[in-house]
């Protein structure tokens, strides 16, 4: 059984990395959105670990399970949070294209936790064509103005894709 000592001490090292990690960007000079992502990233496995740890299932882990939603909704639900997020980033003024599209990966993130790694594709194939269309030159047009744009969202597209596949991975492990 987990003790008490155990779950401190998790808490304590999600607090110390977060930071460190805040001070890492503090003095580099990131923008504060990033500063709250690298916050999160930092202390959301010690919530997490101690929520599996007090139940002794791994409710969190067969969240997909519990969805009973119909199949159309899913694509729906997918094309919303892409949609949210460029909402967001538009309303923030952030420029994916500056930080190497990072922000459009929090829809790959979620679509791959909720319903898999097909739906964590179809967020990764619509917000890559979202990018190039708003924000990659030439904007509002679907050609390549320059080789890092393309090159940008390759990466973009691959390492979505690989952060899908193993959020599945751990999610369904195969025996």
């Amino acid at each position: 059984m987990i003790t008490r000592l155990y779950v401190i001490g998790i808490l304590c090292i999600g607090a110390v990395a977060g930071f460190l990690l805040d001070l890492t960007v503090e003095l580099t000079g990131h923008p504060w959105w990033f500063l709250l992502m690298m916050l999160i990233c930092a202390l959301s496995p010690g919530p997490v670990a101690f929520a599996v740890a007090i139940d002794g299932t791994d409710h969190i882990i067969n969240l997909r399970s519990r969805l009973s939603l119909p199949g159309w909704i899913k694509p729906v639900i997918v094309l919303l949070l892409v949609v949210l997020t460029l909402g967001v980033i538009r309303i923030a003024g952030i420029n994916p294209r500056a930080y190497a599209y990072v922000p459009l990966l929090l829809p790959v993130i979620a679509s791959s936790i909720l319903f898999g790694f097909s739906y964590g594709l179809l967020a990764i194939i619509a917000g890559t064509l979202a990018a190039d269309y708003f924000f990659a030159l030439p904007v509002y047009d679907f050609s390549f103005g320059e080789l890092e744009d393309a090159i940008g969202l390759a990466i973009f597209a691959i390492f979505g894709a690989a952060a899908a596949w193993i959020i599945d991975e751990i999610r369904e492990p195969s025996s």
